[in-house]
């Protein structure tokens, strides 16, 4: 099941593009609450349902940023969520609501793109353990994962790429496994209407005997005024390991 840290990442990256580039030389805050519903099944067929009330917190100077996104998670069916995949957790039953993993990022754009030229964007996350792993809220150990976007620009469209390696951490009774992700897609702005983001990303499995987690992503961002702007997205999962749907809206304040 696809985590809402890897979600707001996409949310932010595709801010960045409209609105951050133009006006690197000026720092700002921006503070953005995305409730998100997702659904899948797990590896023995079993439904699990997660509701998502993320709260990041993003600081944008010049060229980089960094951003802490603290999640309130209510999941209800067996499973822990981990490095964008669902696994079993045969004694998590029930609705399980409290705090998910603290996600911590950061992000430096080099240079802004010209003609075939890309910007590069390398980034770094971190995942603190606050989920309780024995609840399905968190796998109870850091992960980090490091990687380089590359932004292209041409008239209204921006294309983009991805590719990161996320290092998972065994926690007690789990064999986790480290995982290459690479992702593709397109930015498309339509002025004052917003924009729209479309990309698809693999994820290498994170569990033996798991498949790849491949998942489509679509967002569509509209500034209300130069402090506000309001997006939904959705997505849908092609393997069992993945998401299988889901979807969001919420709004990004800047100060």
């Amino acid at each position: 099941m696809r985590r809402q840290g890897d979600v707001v990442f996409r949310l932010l990256l595709a801010l960045a593009i409209s609105l951050a580039m133009p006006q690197l030389a000026r720092a700002y805050t921006t503070l953005s609450i995305v409730p998100s519903f997702f659904t899948g099944k797990n590896a023995n067929g079993s439904q699990v349902k997660a509701y998502d009330l993320p709260v990041t917190l993003s600081y944008h100077a010049k060229a980089w940023r960094v951003s802490i996104t603290v999640p309130l998670l209510a999941v209800n069916g067996p499973g822990v969520l981990s490095a964008g995949s669902l696994y079993t957790v045969p004694r998590a039953f029930g609705t399980r609501v409290g705090l998910g993993d603290i996600w911590l990022e950061g992000s430096y754009t080099l240079d802004s793109p010209a003609g075939l030229r890309p910007a590069v964007l390398p980034y770094a996350l971190i995942k603190l353990p606050t989920g309780a792993r024995a609840r399905g809220l968190g796998t109870g150990r850091t992960d980090y994962e490091a990687g380089t976007g590359l932004l292209w620009h041409w008239a209204r469209f921006y294309p983009m790429a991805r590719l990161g390696y996320r290092v998972v951490r065994n926690s007690h009774g789990y064999q986790w496994r480290d995982t290459v992700l690479a992702a593709g897609g397109v930015t498309y702005n339509f002025g004052r209407a917003g924009f729209a983001t479309l990309e698809f990303e693999r994820r290498g499995t994170g569990h033996h005997h798991q498949p790849p987690a491949e998942t489509l992503f679509l967002s569509y961002t509209k500034q209300i005024n130069p402090r506000l702007s309001v997006t939904a997205f959705g997505l849908h999962g092609f393997t069992f390991s993945s998401t299988d749907y889901g979807l969001g809206v919420g709004a990004t304040i800047r100060f």
